[in-house]
């Protein structure tokens, strides 16, 4: 029993040897890692105020092009520049790259010609230096530039009006549809280009777009879609989609005759058909019978050899849709006038 309690004291003196040898541990640990921090903190902060060598991409936006001439072809979106900065700078480009461009002005630079039957100029990049490090943080030196050679390929700039076409397709809930027709505004817009990007173009789209479930006038800003080598008078358009709830309107108009002869009389069985379309609310009051014009072709008779002729609406309002006509096919019968 004796020698239990002597054992059960040991272990219990060794237990707080080792919690008080765990603290001073933890403690020395705590304190190492401060100084650690501190020691890297102030090693990161000399190494940054260094300079350093390092190559950045830069976008490049060209201005000032001539409005008489266009610049065609492929030119880099992009050049390389070997610079010299502190490390705070290369830190921060290399942690966010540059997204706003560097400018070169066509205006103040000198274009070489490769030769006089050649319309290819070329730029050196190296005279571009002072005006890019004029556009960069003060402690940013411009060192080199890739590519070392920039070219350009001029062409005479014309111009032609052309409507906007707008890329919309729209799909109404039910019982409601257009009002009237769809509109942009402007409805056309002058492009500028090489001629014989030009004369290809007949229309601009704007940008394609869908509108789900329309109970009510739309009006959105749409941008025009791009084309290479051209400009546009505009970038934008004003869409304009008049939409309400439409009803059914059902009215009897009479079939008219076309290309009979002097000679002859022709009788339709019978002489009206019934025409059943939808109309916007407000314009309901608006379609009358005379709006309408319903034909048959005396021209199909020997066309066809048909005992009944196809009844036709040739002239509608273009407010109304679904237009559906009963009956249509009608029976007839020719006289000789006397």
């Amino acid at each position: 029993m004796k020698f239990l309690v002597i054992i059960y004291r040991y272990i219990k003196i060794s237990l707080h040897y080792f919690r008080r040898e765990k603290e001073k541990l933890k403690q020395s640990f705590f304190l190492f890692s401060i100084f650690l921090f501190i020691s890297s903190a102030i090693w990161v902060i000399n190494a940054l105020r260094k300079d350093y060598i390092t190559t950045i991409g830069f976008p490049v936006k060209y201005i000032n092009v001539s409005k008489e001439r266009l610049a065609v072809g492929e030119m880099p979106e992009f050049i390389f520049m070997l610079v010299k900065s502190s490390g705070y700078t290369i830190l921060q480009y290399k942690i966010k790259p540059p997204s706003n461009p560097v400018n070169i002005d066509l205006n103040q630079v000198a274009l070489g010609k490769i030769n006089d039957k050649n319309p290819r100029y070329f730029l050196q990049t190296n005279l571009l230096s002072g005006s890019i490090e004029s556009q960069l943080p003060n402690d940013v030196k411009v060192l080199d530039i890739t590519p070392d050679t920039i070219f350009f390929q001029f062409d005479k700039v014309y111009k032609k009006k052309v409507p906007v076409v707008p890329a919309v397709k729209i799909e109404f809930r039910k019982q409601y549809s257009f009002m009237d027709i769809s509109r942009v505004k402007p409805d056309s817009i002058w492009i500028y280009g090489p001629k014989y990007v030009i004369d290809t173009i007949h229309y601009i789209k704007t940008e394609s777009i869908t509108f789900k479930n329309v109970t009510k006038s739309v009006e959105k800003r749409l941008a025009l879609q791009k084309q290479y080598y051209l400009s546009y008078s505009a970038s934008h358009v004003l869409l304009n989609i008049p939409v309400e709830k439409f009803t059914e309107a059902k009215l009897s108009v009479p079939i008219e005759i076309r290309n009979l002869p002097d000679s002859l009389t022709m009788k339709m069985i019978p002489n009206y058909v019934l025409l059943t379309c939808q109309v916007g609310l407000s314009n309901y009051d608006k379609i009358k019978p005379y709006y309408f014009k319903a034909s048959v072709d005396y021209k199909s008779i020997k066309a066809t050899f048909s005992r009944k002729l196809k009844v036709s609406v040739d002239v509608f309002p273009r407010m109304i849709s679904g237009l559906k006509i009963q009956p249509q096919k009608v029976d007839y019968i020719i006289k000789k006038k006397f």
